[in-house]
């Protein structure tokens, strides 16, 4: 099946495609890819990856703000991020409600420092 068919598994791809023409690298869990397959029928959260860097894009998501934090804010008027908790925000992890064109998602924003790497 398309998917045009599954409307979580095409909000999903558009805020990756989103996120990527932002220069952001990021990628989800495994969870997308089977939803795609058709191998789960269920779908109500995710997790996205996204690389740490210091951009617009990123700061808003990981309300990294010398000012208040923004509970509220879209990005590329398609896609509208309500903050549910910022409470693992030590481990740059961040959940929102993430609504597009009538549906509604759990997101998790999660940040992954690439500044050090692992290994010799």
């Amino acid at each position: 099946m398309p998917v045009d068919d599954f409307p979580f598994a095409r909000m999903v791809y558009k805020l990756l495609l989103a996120l990527h023409s932002y220069n952001l690298c990021c990628f989800s869990t495994g969870k997308y890819a089977l939803l795609v397959g058709g191998q789960i029928d269920v779908f109500d959260e995710i997790t996205v990856f996204i690389a740490l860097t210091d951009t617009r894009i990123s700061n808003w998501l990981f309300q990294k703000f010398e000012y208040p934090q923004a509970l509220h804010f879209a990005i590329d008027n398609d896609f509208t991020f309500h903050l549910l908790s910022r409470d693992n925000a030590k481990m740059d992890l961040f959940h929102y409600r993430v609504s597009y064109e009538g549906s509604t998602l759990r997101v998790s924003v999660m940040g992954i420092d690439t500044t050090e790497h692992c290994g010799p």
